[in-house]
């Protein structure tokens, strides 16, 4: 897909009559050595009727899947070009498979001039590849006729029939769905951030008999299982989370946290 479709880049249809009528006038002017102008009629929706010497010229483009273009014109028409292009070079009697061939050349170098231009919408190196003769197109996204004017008379109807899948490279990217800030499981942590634990913190543990326990009075000394220099535990909902150092702040006892206690050992100290 073209980087600039992505980029609000011109509806397809606009993007093609600014490229491909002057780039068909061009190649034709070059030939005739006189200038050549164009119209472009209105997009039409339906293919035209053709007959069965009607030429048909289909191509694709490489980094596009296989999404062909296709130009056509009544074989009168493409005659009418073929031959006045090679009148100009000095060839008068030039057969139908002449006229025809030179006809084809011009379509090819127009159809190049859109790889071109796709290349540079895209940043990719864009070509035509398997250009052919090919039947009248069916189901086409649309059509864009186009009527050339020259010193000579006037000419035309040239078709470029448009795909859908080639359409289709220049469709918008389909709208990105808003999201809330936070996700659904965000949410959720959000509420639980609002829960409140009980927090404590253990200067050690040790066991007495009750019948120590019932001995217990005012002054009576309780020696627990952690040495004066051994951090204390940070206890949050009966789990052992930290470790550290007991300070004063402003009066009040605190704990500087010196370690995070894993997961693994968090398990451990479970009550």
């Amino acid at each position: 897909m073209p980087a600039s479709s992505q980029n609000g880049m011109t509806d397809v249809r606009e993007w093609l009559k600014g490229l491909w009528p002057g780039s068909f006038a061009q190649g034709l002017e070059s030939m005739l050595g006189s200038k050549v102008e164009f119209e472009c009629l209105p997009l039409e929706s339906s293919i035209p009727a053709s007959g069965p010497s009607d030429p048909w010229w289909r191509v694709e483009f490489t980094n596009l899947g296989g999404a062909p273009l296709y130009v056509g014109a009544t074989a009168e028409v493409a005659d009418q070009i073929g031959r006045a292009a090679l009148k100009a070079v000095g060839v008068e009697d030039a057969s139908a498979e002449d006229a025809k061939g030179t006809y084809q050349e011009i379509v090819g170098q127009s159809l190049s001039a859109i790889a071109q231009g796709l290349s540079r919408e895209s940043k990719k190196d864009i070509a035509c590849i398997n250009g052919k003769d090919s039947k009248q197109p069916a189901n086409p996204s649309f059509i864009l006729p186009v009527k050339l004017i020259c010193s000579l008379e006037e000419s035309g109807p040239i078709y470029l029939i448009v795909s859908k899948e080639f359409a289709a490279i220049f469709a918008p990217p389909p709208a990105a769905v808003k999201v809330d800030s936070y996700s659904t499981s965000t949410k959720t942590m959000d509420l639980l951030f609002d829960v409140e634990l009980p927090v404590s913190v253990s200067f050690g543990r040790t066991q007495l008999a009750l019948k120590d326990v019932i001995k217990l009075t005012t002054g009576s000394i309780v020696e627990l299982n952690r040495s004066i220099v051994e951090p204390v535990e940070v206890i949050v909902n009966n789990c052992v989370i930290a470790r550290g150092e007991v300070v004063v702040i402003e009066g009040n006892y605190g704990v500087r946290i010196q370690q995070i206690i894993s997961r693994q050992e968090r398990l451990r100290t479970l009550n």
